[in-house]
């Protein structure tokens, strides 16, 4: 379970860095940055209330997200309303899984 955690984490803040990366240089890419981080965060939030025992796990991958980014470029992208809404968007779909289901996606291994 680690794994996976670690394998889909390093690959979603891989994609976040690369847009987060053209959303300081360049103004359209932040809308994509605002999304995914909100979308990012919000699983990352939601997993780590429904899965307590690997909570510490989500907060460190949260951290990860940003790590090396200033804090005005994140207090930025979180003030945008595509990361608002993104969150929020997020937080809503998973919010309707079932406990078991959102445990199992939490993990990674789907609903069975």
């Amino acid at each position: 379970m680690g794994k996976k955690i670690v394998i889909v984490g390093g690959l979603a803040g891989f994609l976040f860095l690369s847009v987060f990366a053209s959303a300081q240089t360049e103004k359209a890419p932040a809308t994509s940055a605002g999304s995914l981080l909100g979308a990012l965060e919000g699983t990352l939030k939601f997993c780590g209330k429904v899965d307590p025992e690997s909570a510490s796990k989500y907060k460190d991958l949260e951290a990860l997200l940003t790590n090396g980014q200033s804090e005005e470029a994140v207090a930025k992208i979180r003030d945008s309303k595509e990361y608002k809404d993104s969150l929020d968007q997020t937080s809503k779909q998973l919010g309707a899984l079932s406990q078991k289901e959102a445990v199992a996606t939490c993990k990674g291994s789907g609903s069975k």
